[in-house]
């Protein structure tokens, strides 16, 4: 994360291990069990001062037998190009 980056925000994507980084968004976890989205719209968007959380749900999906991944999201700014 960069400074000025207040709109971004970290994500996890869960994978099996085969392919890294292949597989789906982290949702959640409910009665020890991982839950996934297929788009970003349901991922669990983690704030920047939210390591603490990011941590336990890395963990969780450790105990599940898969691996994650985080990226980083946010809003970009596209410059208007004049013709």
């Amino acid at each position: 994360m960069m400074p000025g980056d207040e709109n971004a925000a970290i994500v996890l994507i869960v994978s099996d291990g085969r392919i890294p980084a292949s597989g789906r968004y982290f949702a959640g976890v409910k009665k020890r069990r991982v839950y996934t989205a297929w788009s970003l719209a349901g991922a669990e968007l983690f704030g920047p001062w939210r390591l603490a959380d990011i941590e336990k749900a890395e963990r969780a999906i450790v105990k599940v037998g898969k691996s994650s991944v985080r990226i980083t999201v946010g809003e970009i700014e596209i410059a208007e190009v004049q013709s």
